[in-house]
């Protein structure tokens, strides 16, 4: 809706700077006098938006904030129970069906006992953890930042609107008295 709003103003400033050089009959005055007092509600709803911009954006940032949040739990909890299996394991063949799960088939050629491939395996783990962690931290950065410049573009687009709609309204204040000195 904002980002639109440029045409319209642009349209209305058009047509109140032809007609205010023209000759107006009487069906038109009555048109631009429409015209005008449309101005003032449309900018002062652009300017109510505002507060509901505002409110949007911190819903969303508490969306993205929170979905992060289960994101980490859930990445957590997986690393508990690959961790809890992990300490359990005693076999060759347990460990070895951990590792091919994990992708870790050249620690499986390298190590010499199992202890050395369950050693392998956890730090692989930690490693992995480690950087899930910083991935998921530069993919919510990334989303707040694009969130910020949204809003600002929004919430700031919204307000010049408005401030334009209401000027224009204060303008056009010749096609509210014309009658007036007329008649």
């Amino acid at each position: 809706m904002v980002d639109h709003v440029w045409s319209i103003l642009l349209g209305l400033m058009f047509i109140f700077l032809y007609s205010q050089s023209s000759i107006i009959k009487p069906k038109q005055l009555s048109i631009l006098k429409f015209f005008s007092w449309v101005a003032l509600p449309i900018g002062i709803v652009y300017l109510l938006m505002l507060p509901l911009g505002i409110n949007n954006s911190l819903t969303l940032y508490k969306n993205i904030n929170n979905q992060f949040t289960n994101q980490q739990a859930q990445q957590q909890e997986q690393l508990q129970k690959v961790t809890e299996k992990l300490k359990t394991v005693n076999s060759q063949q347990e460990l070895t069906n951990i590792a091919n799960s994990l992708n870790l088939q050249n620690e499986i050629a390298a190590s010499k006992s199992p202890q050395d491939l369950k050693n392998k395996i956890y730090q692989q783990i930690q490693t992995s953890a480690q950087n899930a962690v910083s991935t998921a931290n530069v993919a919510k950065r990334e989303q707040i930042k694009n969130l910020i410049k949204t809003a600002v573009r929004i919430n700031l687009g919204a307000i010049i609107s408005g401030v334009c709609f209401i000027i224009l309204w204060r303008l056009t204040r010749w096609t509210r008295i014309i009658e007036k000195n007329v008649g």
